[in-house]
């Protein structure tokens, strides 16, 4: 499991929801299943794609949760990958039978941490495309 955190500092009129609402939408347009827990001090937002069937024993899952929240004139983004599970039992299962599984597991690995870079890039492209932010702060 891997753990990304990074600040950025928004602007006084920051609208945290719409930040939420174009992140869902971006993942939904690209087939994921996004789904979104308000609460009054954070949002929790996963996002995951192929997370049942064949491919959970193949290790084709992706998923990230992220834990937005803003404190005073910085927004902060906690990111947790969580679909590694499925390519550990890939890898093994893969070891055990045929080397062919190893193949779509190599693909499920490189997606999952593709997926952690592009949210982070996504965040982002959505903060400066309306003018949100006024420093970026990146810790990881």
């Amino acid at each position: 499991m891997l753990n990304s955190f990074f600040q950025l500092q928004v602007n006084e009129n920051f609208n945290m929801q719409a930040l939420v609402d174009s992140l869902v939408r971006l993942y939904q347009t690209r087939g994921y299943f996004v789904n979104m827990l308000p609460s009054p001090s954070n949002v929790i937002v996963r996002i995951e794609k192929n997370n049942s069937g064949i491919s959970t024993i193949v290790g084709l899952c992706e998923g990230i949760t992220l834990n937005i929240n803003q404190n005073g004139p910085m927004l902060n983004v906690a990111m947790v990958d969580g679909a590694w599970t499925d390519k550990i039992i890939g890898f093994f299962l893969g070891w055990a039978t045929c080397g062919i599984i190893w193949i779509f597991t190599g693909i499920g690995f490189y997606r999952q941490l593709q997926l952690a870079s592009n949210v982070k890039t996504d965040v982002f492209m959505i903060l400066s495309g309306n003018g949100a932010t006024t420093g970026p702060f990146p810790f990881g």
